[in-house]
């Protein structure tokens, strides 16, 4: 059975926040809260405001994402609650920050180049070669998917990279192929 509960601040006695729990101590537990659920917390006093409890955890998903709908959400300028989703389960309605995506993007760079590539310096066997050869032979790509790649290629060959070792600048592919790792000057 799952619970609906809602937080109230005492400093404006208005809800802040909509919850969903398997059990009634979720409503009274404040790890795994939102930032800005916790910037409220440090500022007020609240109370903890059973709505439901003895329902199916669809139907408490259910109430959840009506009363978010109800009070409305601080983040989107529409309400009073400290919510960043639209409720019911995991982050749908969730709107990550510019920031957020940002920080998410500069942490996954790099990550897999070079020696970070868990198949650097490795082949495909001949055998795997043969199985995907198969794999894409019968595959036709649309038009549209043609152009993005073409697109994407004309990209690529566009930016100029130096050789660290003769000092030579040109494409990509063709940099990559005889400088770098293969400079005669290295």
């Amino acid at each position: 059975m799952a619970v609906v509960y809602r937080h109230i601040r005492l400093d404006k006695n208005e809800p802040f926040y909509i919850g969903i729990g398997k059990e009634e101590k979720r409503a009274y537990i404040k790890d795994g809260r939102n930032n800005l659920w916790n910037k409220i917390v440090k500022k007020t006093d609240y109370e903890v405001e059973i709505l439901f409890d003895d329902l199916t955890y669809d139907e408490a998903k259910e109430k959840e994402i009506e009363f978010i709908k109800l009070y409305g959400r601080i983040d989107l300028g529409t309400g009073t609650l400290a919510n960043l989703t639209d409720g019911g389960d995991g982050v749908l309605g969730w709107i990550p920050k510019e920031e957020t995506l940002k920080k998410k993007s500069d942490s996954m760079k790099g990550r897999f180049d070079g020696d970070n590539n868990p198949f650097y310096g490795k082949n495909h066997k001949e055998s795997t070669i043969e199985l995907l050869k198969q794999y894409h032979k019968d595959k036709t790509l649309t038009e549209e998917h043609k152009d993005s790649i073409k697109k994407s290629m004309k990209e690529i060959n566009k930016m100029i990279i130096k050789c660290p070792h003769c000092g030579k600048e040109g494409g990509t592919g063709g940099m990559k192929r005889f400088h770098f790792e293969n400079c005669k000057n290295k």
